[in-house]
């Protein structure tokens, strides 16, 4: 910092923590048990970063976790980046997010950003960031009525309910959800993500969410919500046997899904080149063609945006 009012400080120094819970739930509006569960969750593995003023009050303030592994690398994540109101415009965010980044390229590992827009893309290219992890999203609708199946005479609704696909859903332990993640995304570069990560994926699933093998094995997705009729799935993966078959089988599949459960649409995302999810410094360089990667197009799958 060259502005000697301010300081950077970690949440091992008294009352800084507090500082950092207050910012986060006043700038993104989260409870302070939520902000505490995140912390309790990933125990050693998360650290708080402030800039405090000349009275000590906390003003501007990341959370960086490290969320597993890519190619041998630990992967850091900084998030819940924010700053009081009354001192935003004066580069407290950007230098904070370059202080956690140089330090966790000091010590070998890659640092991570989740963009909610491109705006921000821009803020963090500037910083040294760059588009890296990708996903494709889709947002679909689905019909609550008989008219996908207008061609069928099959008189009352308990009969026609025997027409519509069924979907299984069976909710999975972190382990066994993982070890599927794994097996689908073996071939491609992925984060594969620690215990840590995947107990606090399991803390942001709510209203009936959760994680959950479909069909025995066709797929898995991690339900974040499934009320007010909306399904949203932070990530959703098929088999790569039956993704070979067919591109329109997750879209098939999904939409069987949000109507079962009684939404009207359902929000997914999914391997893919389409979207930068997240951006990336400090990743080493290597050969897409590597044995062992049929895929250029890295994914991380589940940032906490």
């Amino acid at each position: 910092m060259t502005d000697k009012n301010y300081e950077i400080k970690t949440t091992g120094e008294s009352g800084v923590y507090e500082g950092l819970r207050g910012l986060w739930c006043e700038v993104f509006g989260d409870e302070p048990e939520y902000v505490d569960g995140t912390y309790g969750n990933f125990g050693d593995d998360i650290t708080g970063y402030a800039v405090t003023d000349g009275g000590g009050r906390v003003v501007s303030a990341l959370s960086c976790y490290r969320c597993g592994t890519f190619r041998g690398q630990d992967v850091y994540v900084s998030y819940a980046v924010c700053t009081a109101p009354d001192h935003r415009g004066k580069g407290l965010a950007g230098a904070l997010v370059r202080h956690v980044m140089d330090e966790v390229l000091a010590g070998g590992g890659i640092s991570l950003v989740s963009p909610l827009d491109e705006k921000l893309g821009d803020w963090y290219s500037h910083l040294g960031y760059e588009p890296y992890f990708f996903a494709s999203r889709a947002a679909l609708f689905t019909a609550d009525d008989d008219d996908d199946f207008d061609d069928f005479d099959i008189g009352d609704g308990e009969a026609f309910e025997a027409f519509r696909p069924r979907i299984g859903l069976e909710p999975a332990d972190a382990d066994t959800y993982n070890r599927y993640r794994e097996a689908f995304l073996a071939g491609r570069p992925h984060v594969e993500l620690s215990g840590r990560m995947l107990k606090q994926i399991g803390y942001e699933c709510y209203d009936d969410g959760g994680l959950y093998i479909i069909n025995g094995g066709d797929a898995i997705c991690d339900i974040s919500t499934a009320a007010g009729g909306s399904l949203i799935m932070t990530e959703f993966m098929l088999n790569p046997v039956l993704e070979e078959l067919s591109l329109e089988i997750d879209t098939e599949i999904t939409s069987a899904i949000a109507r079962q459960t009684g939404a009207f649409e359902v929000m997914y995302s999914a391997p893919g080149a389409v979207r930068c999810q997240s951006m990336a410094a400090g990743v080493r360089a290597f050969d897409p063609g590597e044995e062992g990667y049929a895929f250029s197009e890295a994914y991380f799958g589940h940032p906490i945006e």
